[in-house]
């Protein structure tokens, strides 16, 4: 199978999009090994703190500026460190690292989401450990 170009792929219809609170998820690829995912960001939205059994992230910043807030415990989620992720930067997300992403301004990402396991990988492997919103401008 020859590869698609990342020009031709973003403007490939979704196969379905989903709405939240902090935005929209254009859904463009769904294999059984692989996810991929268009994040339109509203300033000041952001995922719940959550991890992944299975799957590996990738996070490519199409447009914007979002922080990657990583924590190190499950059950008392303690704050380690962000990432600040800007236009071209991206960054890796391994499974049962708890992660959420915040936009500081309107965002597009990227999300490649793979299972390098032999399991096929599903939607469900998410583990949320707390709830999604958007901050106001204050």
């Amino acid at each position: 199978m020859e590869a698609m170009p990342v020009d031709q792929a973003l403007e490939m219809q979704p196969l379905r999009t989903e709405e939240y609170c902090w935005g929209k998820k254009h859904v463009l690829i769904e294999t059984p090994k692989l996810f991929l995912d268009l994040l339109i960001i509203k300033k000041g939205g952001y995922s719940s703190a959550h991890f992944h059994k299975n799957l590996n992230n990738l996070l490519i910043v199409l447009s914007g500026k979002i922080y990657i807030n990583l924590y190190k415990s499950e059950i008392k989620l303690n704050f380690i460190r962000y990432e600040e992720l800007i236009p071209f930067t991206q960054y890796r997300i391994f499974p049962y690292n708890i992660h959420q992403f915040r936009a500081i301004e309107y965002s597009e990402v990227l999300e490649i989401s793979a299972n390098e396991t032999d399991l096929e990988i599903l939607r469900s492997d998410i583990i949320r450990l707390n709830e999604r919103g958007i901050e106001n401008d204050t």
